[in-house]
This record gives C-alpha cells, structure tokens and sequence, in this order.
C-alpha cells in the first residue's frame, strides 16, 4: 500500500557546505544552515562556558529553558539554534552576544 502523504516527505541536498532541506510542493521553504558558522559559534559557547567553570548541565540549569542535551548539540554544531537562546546563552555566561560571534 503507498502511502499518501508520501510525497510531502523532505529530503536533503548539499550545496557547498551548506544544508538544505527540501519540501515537494505545497510543503514548507527550504532550510538554511551554516554548519561551520554554527561551530566556530559552539567552540565559543564552550570556550566562555569553560572559563566560566560551568559544566553544560550547570549551563542549561541556569538557562530554565534549554535542556543539556541541547547545549552540548549547540557546542557541537550541530543545531541551528535562534538568536534568542544566544541572547540567553550570553546573559547567563555574563558576556555581551557579540562575544560568541567575535571569530578571531
């Protein structure tokens, strides 16, 4: 039996090094993600964390509103996270959000 909504599945394409996910039509716009923008993002992340003596659990405590987990996937990155859990990531470490964008 085929099933119907089959053709509404995404799947992925690799264009340099960026992701896209690609709905068929009627489904939803492509995805964008810079898996290397999004580490050098994480190593920072995990640098300030480090500094500041935190564990990633005592980083997502502190956050309320991410689990672990999902620090250790922002650190890795390996998820495309929103501006406000940087904000949020920044305020609990103590440092301005340009800070973990500063690429140096």
């Amino acid at each position: 039996m085929k099933n119907k909504n089959r053709d509404n599945y995404p799947y992925v394409k690799f264009f340099n090094r960026f992701l896209f996910v690609v709905m068929k039509k009627g489904g939803r716009r492509p995805y964008y993600r810079d898996a290397e923008f999004l580490k050098k993002i994480g190593e920072n992340v995990r640098a300030f964390r480090l500094k500041k003596g935190m564990s990633q659990t005592e980083l997502a405590f502190e956050c309320k509103e991410v689990d672990y987990s999902q620090i250790a996937r922002m650190e890795r990155g390996e998820v495309n996270f929103t501006v406000s859990y940087l904000s949020l990531i920044a305020k609990v470490l103590e440092i301005a959000p340009q800070d973990l964008l500063d690429f140096k």
